[in-house]
């Protein structure tokens, strides 16, 4: 009776294997699991509630995982590197200020930002177009970008306070206790498909939109009374390679 049972059991187990096995096979072949990975280039700039602000260039990489809920419905979730930040030009005078400062009398300064994140979009994708050649998709949803380490690199000009004659200072510093540790935004953009058998080419073009903020507290003049926070948006165009 044992011998008959674990049997039975047997057959069950395997039975079932290749139903799931199969059942796998039919969802991917018909699209409905997906995934690869993608690079290209990045382009942010921080919010323009200070003048003075502006772009850097970047880059992003990364993994993309798909799930078709229907012929023209799906979900990607990503996990990517995405340098973001931006531009700004600070000014210090110490008459307008009425405190001394350090260094210089008057000084400008200006910095290019690179915050180094790690992103998790979470997009929902509906096709517009689709055939054996070509297809095209638009989508939009939530991210999430939590930074793991921001960069300044700064260019200084002003009249030094020891000499009285114009100088100039350039370098780069760690400050990352400056800038939030995470942001949320909103994501939207659109990707094209050219099959290769059963892999693809995705050319993906999308705009994330900086919701939360990036850096608090930020006055171009150095004054309390002209502080703003800042946020990062950013616009991306990849290359990717969808493996299966």
């Amino acid at each position: 009776m044992n011998s008959k049972t674990g049997k039975l059991r047997k057959v069950l187990r395997n039975a079932l294997l290749v139903s799931l096995l199969a059942g796998s096979h039919n969802l991917m072949a018909q699209g409905g699991i997906g995934g690869g990975v993608k690079a290209g280039a990045a382009i942010s700039y921080f919010s323009a509630n200070q003048p003075h602000t502006g772009v850097r260039a970047g880059t992003t990489a990364g993994i993309f995982g798909n799930y078709g809920i229907n012929e023209k419905l799906s979900l990607q979730l990503e996990a990517n590197y995405l340098q973001q930040g931006g531009s700004f030009v600070r000014y210090f005078d110490e008459n307008a200020l009425q405190t001394e400062g350090i260094l210089y009398y008057a000084s400008a300064t200006s910095s290019n930002i690179t915050l180094h994140n790690i992103e998790i979009p979470l997009l929902a994708q509906y096709e517009l177009t689709g055939g054996e050649g070509f297809s095209a998709k638009l989508f939009a949803g939530p991210s999430y970008a939590r930074t793991i380490a921001a960069w300044e690199k700064y260019e200084r000009s002003g009249t030094l306070r020891a000499t009285g004659l114009l100088g100039t200072a350039s370098g780069e510093e760690n400050v990352t206790s400056e800038y939030q540790s995470g942001q949320f935004g909103a994501v939207a953009g659109m990707a094209f498909e050219v099959p290769m058998g059963d892999k693809a080419i995705v050319v993906d073009l999308r705009y994330r939109y900086g919701i939360s903020t990036a850096k608090k507290g930020f006055s171009h003049v150095n004054l309390k009374d002209a502080e703003n926070d800042l946020r990062t948006h950013t616009a991306t165009v990849t290359l990717g390679y969808r493996i299966f």
